[in-house]
């Protein structure tokens, strides 16, 4: 069933091609090319700013700042900060660097 369904799929979007405008087609594609990197890099940057805050949280439940079974929550103002600030640290280093790295690729 799978299988007949992607074939329908498929011949669908394969119309759209053949019978559509390919100036409209390149900019619904351009667009969603834009949409799909920002939720990668969304993604990537979201993963990179949960190693920071493991991190923050290791440094200091070994400085005896916080018990061991703290967790982190943006409704504990205690842990908030924490990532509130790996998220922005990220960000701000994604707008000032990232560009040089999307140049780079382009």
């Amino acid at each position: 069933m799978g299988l007949v369904i992607g074939m329908l799929f498929m011949f669908a979007v394969i119309w759209m091609f053949v019978i559509g405008d390919p100036i409209r087609w390149t900019n619904f594609f351009r667009k969603g090319q834009l949409v799909s990197a920002a939720l990668y890099s969304l993604g990537h940057g979201g993963n990179d700013a949960q190693k920071t805050m493991g991190i923050i949280m290791a440094l200091l439940f070994a400085a005896g700042l916080i018990s061991p079974d703290t967790q982190l929550s943006l409704l504990d103002i205690k842990t908030a900060w924490i990532i509130v600030s790996c998220h922005l640290a990220m960000g701000i280093g994604t707008a000032l660097g990232g560009w040089r790295i999307v140049k780079t690729m382009a």
